[in-house]
């Protein structure tokens, strides 16, 4: 279920065109959180009619080769991510957005099943400890066992590599 029904985008939208209010004050009126929705709406509405605010319930497959197109006409030229998806008749801004991110990292996006793979940081070992800060025969060197560490003017003897 959407989180907006049809009725309430198109009442929002009447009041924009009707001249009640900019994107900021319908948003603030209205209760929605961002201007920016209201905006979509509104830009959604103009291009594709009562259809731009529904929820469609078909899931659109684009081909490789359109998908190819708007990446390149978007690295190609300053044209934003919702300006171009209106330009192309895509009424998900996002999936663009998708589009480009996998084509930059050459992940292929023609066959793509599911959800997108996510890109996780490698994980970061935690250094060992030098030698030094190891002390004899393994145990913590003396200091660390709440003496008053050596003065070697730095705050700890010890180097992590």
């Amino acid at each position: 279920m959407s989180k907006y029904s049809y009725e309430f985008k198109k009442k929002v939208v009447n009041a924009y065109l009707n001249g009640e209010g900019g994107y900021k004050y319908l948003a603030e009126q209205y209760g929605v959180p961002s201007h920016s929705k209201v905006k979509l709406w509104v830009d959604n509405y103009k291009s594709f009619g009562d259809d731009g605010l529904k929820r469609s319930r078909q899931q659109v497959k684009y081909s490789f080769e359109k998908k190819l197109f708007v990446v390149e006409l978007y690295l190609s030229s300053e044209i934003s991510y919702q300006d171009l998806a209106l330009q192309e008749g895509i009424t998900n801004p996002s999936m663009i957005v998708d589009w480009v991110i996998f084509s930059d990292t050459g992940i292929s996006f023609s066959y793509r099943r599911g959800r997108w793979p996510t890109r996780s940081a490698p994980r970061r070992r935690r250094p060992s400890p030098s030698p030094a800060c190891r002390g004899r025969a393994g145990r913590a060197p003396e200091w660390l066992s709440g003496r008053k560490a050596p003065d070697r003017g730095r705050r700890t003897p010890c180097r992590r590599h």
